[in-house]
């Protein structure tokens, strides 16, 4: 199953999606090149090591582009204890349904997080 979809970011924000998924860049910027070097740029901006001051950010008005990308999942690949955590996750929100203005914002509890845990793509920096 594939589907497309789109997420927006700001100019000083990297973008989560790999390269090889995105299929088009609307916005302030029109290509993956563009929003590599405004990023780049951004960064070396604050760290005040461009001297030349002949694009300056606005930091009340950063720009922002919008990445369209494909998204491949087969449902048969996703492993059982995910399905398990979603389902439970889900049963939790159910039941606590009229608490959920208050615990949208919290955090899993650990019994979803060890569900997870195998699965958590951690980056290198």
């Amino acid at each position: 199953m594939s589907k497309i979809k789109e997420k927006t970011f700001p100019a000083n924000v990297r973008a989560t999606i790999p390269t090889l998924d995105i299929l088009g860049v609307s916005g302030f910027y029109t290509t993956v090149e563009e929003v590599a070097a405004a990023y780049n740029y951004w960064i070396e901006y604050q760290k005040g090591s461009i001297i030349s001051r002949d694009y300056p950010i606005d930091y009340d008005n950063i720009p922002t582009y919008t990445l369209k990308y494909q998204v491949t999942v087969d449902p048969d690949d996703v492993p059982a204890s995910v399905k398990v955590a979603i389902a439970k996750i889900a049963a939790d929100f159910y039941e606590n349904r009229e608490n959920s203005s208050t615990s949208a914002n919290q955090e899993l509890s650990i019994n979803f997080k060890s569900l997870l845990a195998a699965y958590r793509k951690i980056n290198n920096v």
